[in-house]
């Protein structure tokens, strides 16, 4: 399978020092194969062969490590869900 890039927006990664912080703290996801963390960007770029799963790993390291990662929500409006079992079936996961 080949590797999908992963873009995380950083919100308070203003100098190398911390640039270097959250890629050791991304280097300790086992399903990422490498990070790299652009300072004019201030973005952290991910090629990973488990998107969502490491998305989540990434994010929770950031985290750990002391700085933000934006994220962003989205709401979407379903019909035809009307018990428990329909709305378990489109939950995520």
């Amino acid at each position: 399978m080949d590797n999908t890039n992963i873009t995380l927006p950083l919100l308070d990664v203003n100098s190398p020092h911390c640039a270097l912080r959250v890629e050791k703290a991304i280097r300790t996801v086992p399903a990422i194969a490498g990070a790299e963390v652009d300072l004019n960007a201030h973005v952290a770029n991910l090629p990973s062969t488990a998107p969502a799963q490491a998305v989540r790993e990434a994010v929770a390291a950031i985290r750990q490590a002391g700085y933000n990662v934006a994220t962003e929500a989205h709401r979407f409006t379903t019909t035809g869900v009307t018990c428990a079992g329909c709305a378990k079936a489109w939950a995520p996961s």
